[in-house]
């Protein structure tokens, strides 16, 4: 418990000053809204938080998008693919966003602006379906996240994207299924040109376990979690939460940070995002509170040289 303090008084002091004046870009009424909405996330604050934040992001009419384009077989492994009407570059980096919902729920469309983002910025931007618990589990988001890769691996180039250099985004648990997909090599899937992955406010298995993915087993619901496999992989992690964010939410966030400081010889960027709540997060991307978008911007920067 010290430990987990101890990293939010330190990110408090590293991104406050920052927080302060980009969060005085949206409206008044829309801090006040989350601030008194607390750390608490469900169905509500994720409707209210929504009808707060979408007005708020970029128009999207001046982009080139392909829409469900499909990556696999079945209804949900879609694409929604956003680039440039005139790519300045012939290659681009590209970015994979992979939404939320608790495993069984979630839409690639609440990412269509964090692809949109991202396209702006001279990269193609994708944001993609998956299979959805009970009718799948353990590892099966995962494999569906390396399908996706692998489809681009053959295809980015006709959308001006190059395919070794992909960054994979995860928000909520979209992050937990990302996680086990970069860390865990005994999920036997593709992750040729996969050069990072940002981990927005996801579990890990520090405090969270959902037995309708993981199992009923305990104790393989425990070996599946991405934080047992954490030293099998060394791809660098941009690691984000929230002020609002739910306690046990942000603590999965911070825990994971620590561990990757213990295994590897250099702790991962971690972004504690004030203002904010669960929802808003990933929502605030191409909205006048440019924070997140721009650390992700500088992540990519490095990573996909």
């Amino acid at each position: 418990m010290a430990k987990r303090v101890l990293w939010a008084v330190l990110l408090v002091v590293l991104f406050c000053p920052l927080a302060a004046a980009q969060m005085t870009n949206l409206p008044t009424e829309v801090q006040t809204a989350i601030v008194q909405m607390g750390p608490r996330v469900d169905a509500s604050i994720a409707s209210r938080t929504y009808a707060l934040m979408q007005p708020l992001q970029a128009p999207r009419a001046d982009l080139c998008v392909g829409q469900d384009v499909s990556y696999g077989e079945g209804a949900l492994r879609k694409l929604d693919l956003y680039e440039q009407p005139s790519p300045q570059a012939p290659t681009q980096p590209v970015v994979l966003f992979v939404h939320g919902g608790d495993f069984t729920s979630g839409d690639k469309r609440n990412g269509d602006n964090i692809a949109a983002y991202f396209a702006r910025h001279g990269m193609l931007g994708v944001s993609m379906n998956y299979r959805l618990a009970p009718a799948v589990a353990w590892p099966e988001q995962s494999l569906d996240i390396g399908k996706a890769v692998a489809w681009l691996g053959a295809n980015a180039a006709r959308y001006g994207g190059d395919p070794q250099r992909i960054t994979v985004i995860g928000f909520s648990t979209g992050a937990s299924v990302v996680a086990s997909y970069i860390f865990d090599q005994s999920i036997q899937t593709t992750r040729e040109g996969v050069v990072g992955a940002v981990l927005m406010s996801g579990g890990f298995g520090y405090d969270s376990r959902k037995p309708i993915y993981y199992g009923e087993d305990s104790a393989k619901a425990a070996e599946r979690q991405p934080r047992e496999h954490i030293n099998q992989s060394t791809l660098p992690v941009l690691i984000v939460t929230t002020e609002f964010d739910p306690p046990k939410w942000a603590a999965e966030s911070l825990d994971l940070a620590a561990a990757i400081c213990r295994r590897r010889s250099k702790c991962p960027p971690l972004l504690w995002l004030s203002g904010h709540n669960h929802i808003s997060e990933a929502a605030s991307i191409d909205t006048p509170d440019d924070r997140l978008g721009t650390a992700i911007l500088g992540f990519i920067g490095t990573v996909a040289k």
